[in-house]
């Protein structure tokens, strides 16, 4: 998009509440949660909005992308497929195919707000924290792969290509995990 360029939320420019924000590694997408639990995804490439992402009622907090790295050897996609991550105010957390916007999986088990996702750099783990536990799931099913306790808010969770996963909480690094 140019520099100075808008992104619209269903073709109006007025501002809506947005919670959080993730754009892919590539640059090639955007996406925005609001307060009703919507997510919007935008091309960068030329500003268009793709479907809206309804993932809940809960207001969205947290959002990270991933490289999808399932290929189908007889359909090779036109551009690259990213896995979008949600997190929600109500301990949801959901992992969704971009551009299809189609559901990847729900992952179920986790306590509270979820305001900070990270998937490894392989793409086969989504960590989420906020409140309480960290939650490690697979991306593929959903399915909890690990639960580690902690303190009381996590705010930012990254991970490196040398597999570090690194947990924020309050602005000051805690630890870093071989992940």
């Amino acid at each position: 998009a140019p520099v100075g360029a808008t992104f619209t939320a269903d073709g109006h420019s007025a501002a809506f509440p947005i919670n959080a924000l993730a754009v892919t590694p590539d640059g090639s997408f955007l996406a925005a949660g609001n307060d009703e639990g919507y997510v919007m995804v935008w091309r960068v490439s030329d500003g268009s909005q793709l479907s809206n992402i309804r993932a809940g009622r809960n207001p969205i907090r947290s959002l990270a992308f991933c490289l999808d790295f399932v290929r189908d050897p007889l359909s090779p996609p036109k551009e690259f497929r990213w896995l979008l991550a949600i997190g929600d105010s109500g301990s949801r957390v959901s992992i969704w195919e971009v551009p299809a916007q189609a559901l990847r999986s729900h992952c179920r088990g986790a306590q509270y707000d979820r305001t900070a996702l990270a998937f490894s750099s392989d793409g086969t783990l989504l960590a989420s924290g906020g409140r309480l536990p960290i939650a490690f799931w697979d991306t593929a099913t959903g399915d909890a792969a690990a639960t580690i306790a902690w303190g009381d808010q996590l705010t930012v969770i990254f991970s490196s290509r040398r597999g570090l996963t690194r947990l924020v909480s309050d602005g000051v690094e805690t630890c870093a995990l071989p992940i």
